[in-house]
């Protein structure tokens, strides 16, 4: 976010020069991208790795829903405003306001279930504040089978810049699924973190890291 700052703080003296050298439309153009830069954030992995659930820790508030079956899961992207809302949105737009209570249940209606769907997010949220530029993604199951979710997970690939893994301590290794999203994201030059999740369901003693990196 200082960067951000030290680009705003050069673009009345950019903007002089622009009228100077005639690159006024480009520096407006610039200027546009900066203003509208999000860092997408999605958090991917099999179904009940517990995403939600390391979300809804980050932010303190118990927003998500976590016993929601992956037929039902929508991309849902959370950032910072001052206010709250939630809307079910496509390509389109808003579709819907929707209620905390909808969201945890995903219990709302699609009007075409042939279109992308997706939920949005704003938080007064006191971790999300110091980052207005992040957004985070709480992605359907990466093996749900759902061609939508196929499709929603492959269109964030071109949107993100880094990745989330959550990985279960009960699996014991990586599913063969997450080794090929790894591959995908390696075949993008994309950043990864990984998070072992339900590592109270093992004991120490089963070097549960060194497995699953193996």
């Amino acid at each position: 976010m200082e960067f951000k700052q030290l680009v705003n703080d050069f673009i009345p003296e950019l903007t002089s020069l622009s009228k100077k050298y005639d690159f006024t439309d480009e520096l407006n153009d610039a200027v546009k991208t900066h203003n509208e830069f999000k860092l997408r954030f999605p958090f991917i992995g099999s179904f009940s790795t517990g995403k939600s659930t390391l979300i809804n820790t980050f932010l303190d508030d118990k927003l998500l829903g976590v016993q929601v079956t992956p037929e039902t899961c929508l991309p849902t992207e959370i950032r910072y405003a001052e206010h709250e809302s939630i809307n079910l949105c496509n390509s389109d737009g808003v579709v819907s306001t929707i209620s905390r209570e909808q969201l945890k249940e995903q219990d709302f209606l699609l009007p075409d279930r042939d279109r992308d769907y997706w939920i949005e997010i704003t938080l007064p949220n006191k971790s999300l504040k110091p980052y207005p530029e992040l957004i985070l993604v709480d992605m359907p199951s990466w093996e749900s089978g759902i061609r939508a979710h196929s499709q929603a997970i492959d269109h964030y690939i071109s949107r993100s810049r880094t990745y989330c893994i959550i990985v279960s301590a009960e699996d014991g290794t990586l599913k063969q699924s997450m080794k090929q999203v790894l591959q995908e994201l390696k075949l993008f030059r994309k950043p990864i973190s990984l998070v072992v999740s339900k590592g109270d369901k093992r004991r120490p003693e089963e070097r549960i890291l060194e497995t699953l990196l193996n």
